[in-house]
C-alpha cells in the first residue's frame, strides 16, 4: 500500500451532513412517480463548432452534489424535507454518430414520459439536445411546456446552415 497518497474521489465525509448526492435516489426499484422531479443527463458536445467539453456537465453537476447540502441554513430549508428527486443517469452517446445521439436523446426522453409524469430536468450538453427532447416530449404528450435554457452565449442559428446542430435549439417538426 503506497503511503500519502488518496484515491482521487476520495472525500472528508461527515456522516451527519447530508449532501446532495444522498438525497438524489435512482429510479431502480421506485413505484412510479415515487419522486416529484427528475434529473436527466445528456453528455452530447459533438455538434459544437468547438470543442466546449459540454459533454462533461451532467458529471461536473454530480460531483459538486457530492460537496453541497440540501439544507440552507439561510432560510432554515431542508430540501428533502419537501421534494423528492431521483436521478435516472446519462442517456447512452454514440462515440462518432450524432445522428444516432439525437436518435438516442428522443428516445430517452420519449420514453420517460410515456411512463412518468413528473417534471424532467436535463443536465446537457450542446445546444442540440434541446430540440431532441423537445421531440421526444412532443411525441408523447400534446400540452404547453416550458423551456428554460441557460447558456453562457448566444449562438443561435438556423436549420438551413447545416442541420440540427449546437446552435439550432428548435424542433425539426
Amino acid at each position: 500500500m503506497l503511503r500519502h497518497v488518496v484515491w482521487p474521489e476520495w472525500q472528508f465525509r461527515d456522516t451527519e451532513d447530508t449532501k446532495v448526492s444522498d438525497w438524489l435516489r435512482s429510479v431502480q426499484g421506485r413505484q412510479k412517480d415515487d419522486w416529484d422531479v427528475a434529473l436527466l443527463g445528456v453528455p452530447l458536445s459533438k455538434t459544437s463548432i468547438t470543442h466546449s467539453a459540454a459533454f462533461r456537465f451532467p458529471a461536473a453537476v454530480r460531483s459538486v452534489f457530492r460537496s453541497m447540502t440540501p439544507y440552507s441554513v439561510y432560510h432554515a430549508l431542508d430540501l428533502r424535507m419537501w421534494l423528492n428527486v431521483a436521478d435516472l443517469g446519462d442517456v447512452v452517446m454514440h462515440l462518432t454518430d450524432m445522428n444516432v445521439c439525437h436518435e438516442h436523446i428522443q428516445d430517452a426522453v420519449q420514453s420517460y414520459w410515456e411512463f412518468y409524469d413528473a417534471p424532467l430536468v436535463l443536465l446537457g450538453g450542446d445546444h442540440s439536445i434541446t430540440a431532441c427532447a423537445v421531440a421526444g416530449l412532443t411525441d408523447v404528450q400534446q400540452r404547453k411546456i416550458g423551456i428554460v435554457h441557460f447558456d453562457a452565449h448566444h449562438d443561435v442559428r438556423n436549420l438551413a446552415d447545416g442541420g440540427r446542430h449546437n446552435g439550432t435549439p428548435e424542433s425539426v417538426k
